[in-house]
């Protein structure tokens, strides 16, 4: 009686479910989601392959070709550790109207609102966090603590010759770029003739639903999911800055760091620049000081260049995760969680948004004189390839 009841209420739900999904999940569409799969047991992984640079040599013609080169991708490998669900109730009566036309169910929108959210806060989380074998992202640029884009200027810092120029280094391709602004950054950049005025957009659009759109090589787009990241409390008693107590070799992931008043915490997520350096770096793990030091300190990438002894490291203070970034930096794996349908009288029924990339799953059971209907979602995360994103920090 239920599936008969019911079944011809889903579309319309799944209708409106998706609809959310688009208007949510700003950020989700602009990484990497073709790894979905099939069913999967949640905790499982997903294999991800990251191709490796190559080498050019020039050609001797001869009588004996010479021996292939073999190639061997390095992979990343994605836990399906993300499970997520909301539900809401409805009434014989909401079910009838709902059918009938001449009614909405809001809160179903809400539930999938929520998950969206979630979804979005876990992508930006890896940028970060450096679980899920995710790896964190070092670049930075900008002052913490400062709105970016507040004049010609600070674009110039912050994208043009800033978080542009490092994803360049990081061999990012041109196409397929994005930069995600928490709604401060937003407010300040729509404020640049750069964006406002269509002699210097480049294009004739105007700002007419007030979107910043595809400009300066990159999609720009506002979510006000972007969060702040609260890092440690090191302190040499004038700034978040310390010195390598000892050399660093070029490749060494540690460094020992001391001063002559050294306190506080560093947390995995810290980034720090380094004098006579150009990398950019990011802590991998907790430490406090202790006796105006830190004896290591574990830090990704490796060490591009060689550091003095006494060398001055600078610590950014905590600012809010604006970023730019190449699709292929971040990975979305998602996989409708293994369920068969029909299970205990329950209507299962899955949908995969082509747009965004989102796997929803709806499960709809019925109770005592009203219907359970529960949204669901199963995925992974991680950012696979770190160099190709960039903080700008707020």
């Amino acid at each position: 009686l239920m599936a008969n009841s019911y079944t011809n209420l889903i579309p319309t739900i799944l209708t409106e479910a998706l609809a959310v999904l688009r208007e949510t999940a700003a950020s989700v569409s602009t990484v990497n989601s073709t790894y979905e799969s099939d069913a999967k047991a949640p905790g499982s992984s997903i294999t991800i392959p990251v191709p490796v640079a190559q080498s050019v040599a020039a050609v001797t013609p001869a009588n004996t070709p010479p021996a292939n080169t073999d190639q061997t991708p390095t992979t990343v490998s994605i836990a399906l550790n993300h499970w997520h669900k909301t539900d809401f109730q409805m009434s014989d009566k909401d079910a009838r109207e709902i059918a009938s036309g001449n009614y909405k169910n809001t809160q179903s929108a809400e539930s999938v609102r929520a998950l969206a959210n979630q979804n979005d806060a876990d992508l930006f989380a890896s940028a970060y966090d450096m679980v899920d074998n995710s790896q964190g992202v070092a670049n930075h640029v900008g002052t913490a603590g400062t709105t970016p884009f507040a004049d010609t200027a600070a674009l110039k810092a912050g994208w043009t010759a800033g978080a542009r120029k490092l994803l360049n280094r990081g061999l990012s391709p041109s196409a397929d770029r994005f930069v995600v602004l928490d709604e401060d950054a937003e407010a300040e950049a729509l404020s640049l003739s750069q964006f406002t005025n269509a002699n210097e957009r480049g294009d004739q659009g105007g700002m007419v639903e007030g979107a910043i759109g595809q400009k300066l090589g990159a999609t720009w787009l506002m979510n006000q999911n972007v969060p702040s990241f609260t890092g440690g409390t090191l302190t040499n008693g004038s700034g978040k800055l310390a010195k390598s107590n000892g050399v660093v070799a070029a490749g060494d992931t540690t460094v020992a760091i001391d001063d002559s008043s050294l306190s506080g915490t560093l947390v995995k997520g810290d980034v720090f620049t380094v004098a006579g350096d150009t990398g950019h770096y990011v802590c991998t793990g907790d430490d406090t000081a202790s006796g105006n030091a830190i004896a290591a300190v574990g830090f990704y990438p490796a060490a591009r260049d060689g550091w003095a002894d006494n060398a001055v490291i600078t610590f950014a203070a905590d600012h809010v995760l604006n970023l730019a970034y190449h699709r292929n930096a971040f990975g979305l794996v998602m996989a409708p969680a293994e369920a068969p349908d029909g299970v205990g009288g329950s209507i299962v029924e899955r949908l995969t948004d082509p747009q965004t990339g989102v796997t929803l799953q709806l499960e709809i059971s019925r109770e005592y004189f009203q219907t359970t209907w529960r949204f669901s979602m199963l995925y992974g995360v991680a950012c696979i390839r770190p160099g190709l994103a960039c903080r700008i920090l707020g």
